[in-house]
């Protein structure tokens, strides 16, 4: 298999559910004969299509291959998904790697003080358009707990646009927090996470 049939990493979350695509254009027009393996290679390249593939129904729109929902994941493990399709009377091998962190952070460090109540517009554009619906979790990192009740006056705002208000307020000095974004629209989860660092 050429390197060129690697395709780009991404991240993931183990609450996120998303969907990968794969255009063939390099290769040729309309694939057929679609298969799709997943492998977890923090476990000796354990075959775990069935548990992150449930559904495991590859769809094809002209030029792109669509997965069904990669979900389940396993934190600070790394996935192998092997692609396999027929073009032109060829058939072809293409291989991505996903790695799956307890959270990732779509923005630098904000900066409150505990007297405050900050509304945040966090921007999915990147990741998925007009999403449908929002819920705000809030985690003292001073060991990892739950203040979503504490901290976040809205946990479920409504989008706007491709924006999502988050607000915040009630802090504790001296403490750092993580506010992770869970986005849905149609059947995929997004959860990215921002940090706030009350001083005084």
């Amino acid at each position: 298999m050429s390197e060129l049939n690697w395709l780009p990493p991404s991240i993931q979350t183990p609450n996120e559910r998303l969907i990968y695509t794969l255009t063939t254009t390099n290769w040729g027009a309309t694939p057929s004969n679609v298969s799709i393996k997943a492998y977890d290679t923090s476990q000796e390249d354990k075959d775990v299509t069935n548990t992150v593939f449930p559904d495991n129904e590859p769809s094809v729109d002209t030029n792109t291959i669509s997965l069904s929902l990669l979900r389940a994941l396993t934190a600070n493990h790394v996935y192998r998904i092997e692609y396999q399709f027929d073009v032109t009377g060829s058939t072809l091998e293409a291989r991505k790697e996903v790695r799956c962190v307890p959270y990732y952070v779509i923005r630098k460090p904000v900066y409150q003080s505990s007297s405050e109540s900050v509304a945040y517009a966090i921007n999915m554009a990147n990741r998925v358009t007009s999403p449908t619906s929002a819920t705000i979790y809030a985690y003292d990192e001073m060991g990892d707990k739950d203040v979503t009740a504490t901290i976040i006056s809205d946990s479920t705002p409504t989008p706007s646009g491709n924006n999502i208000p988050v607000i915040v307020g009630s802090l504790t000095r001296n403490h750092s927090y993580r506010i992770a974004v869970r986005v849905v629209k149609s059947t995929q989860i997004w959860e990215p996470s921002f940090q706030v660092k009350c001083g005084f």
